[in-house]
């Protein structure tokens, strides 16, 4: 959730190339997209299955 310590970057899951590519080449509102999505799927997640 928003506010909460990540998690360090060696514990996350890799990307497939395809999503990395994307995010890449990506302009600044449609990263600023993909974070909201991310965000709000996350605080989804943590709602319904708590960790």
């Amino acid at each position: 959730m928003i506010g909460d310590e990540l998690p360090e970057i060696d514990k996350l899951p890799k990307l497939p190339p395809l999503v990395e590519d994307y995010i890449h080449f990506a302009d600044a509102d449609i990263l600023k997209h993909v974070l909201i999505q991310a965000v709000g799927r996350w605080d989804e997640i943590n709602e319904e299955v708590p960790i």
